[in-house]
């Protein structure tokens, strides 16, 4: 399980994308959070992966953990910074979103760490690496009252067990603000 205390809340996310440099280190960290992609499927994703005409970004079979593969809804803005992307760097339907050099190879997920340890520092934050935006978006998710059952399909769980495991516990903030509501119960 997560230790919910830990996952850093929106406003940290929104620090990270305000220390970013570049729009690559935009897109990396937008990927992160408004996708929840896990560190393999981002470094594999390819322009093709986009359909912005029905909002939704396709994550692969051969990329995705387990073949959890599936879809996710594309917010509007992160949409907005990628389609924005792919124009400027002149990227093609079977090139890789994030890729360096002539041959337009993939980053390793080892350059997304270093990445996001990097714009982290500028930030002020400890302890950030990529798997915690995945985290913190399904955190945001049940905050803002979705089911434990659209935050399983959202992040491409198999077993709704998988997602209770991980984000059934609240942090300190959420379980106060629950509590007042369960507190004012009159018999």
């Amino acid at each position: 399980m997560v230790n919910a205390n830990k996952v850093p809340k929106v406003e940290k996310v929104s620090r990270l994308v305000r220390a970013c440099r570049t729009d690559k280190e935009t897109i990396i960290v937008e990927s992160l959070f408004y996708c929840a992609l896990r560190n393999k499927e981002l470094v594999l994703l390819k322009v093709g992966d986009f359909d912005f005409e029905l909002n939704k970004v396709y994550v692969r079979k051969e990329t995705a953990k387990y073949e959890s593969k599936g879809f996710v809804p594309l917010n509007p803005i992160y949409a907005g910074h990628v389609r924005e992307f792919i124009f400027e760097h002149g990227l093609d339907e079977d090139d890789y979103l994030l890729n360096y050099g002539k041959e337009r190879k993939p980053y390793s997920t080892r350059r997304i760490r270093a990445v996001v340890n990097e714009i982290a520092k500028r930030a002020g934050l400890n302890n950030i690496y990529p798997h915690m935006l995945r985290h913190a978006r399904a955190r945001w998710l049940l905050y803002n009252g979705y089911s434990m059952d659209y935050v399983k399909r959202f992040l491409r769980h198999k077993k709704i067990s998988t997602t209770i495991d991980v984000y059934g516990e609240y942090d300190d903030e959420e379980f106060m603000r629950k509590s007042k509501d369960g507190v004012q119960v009159v018999l």
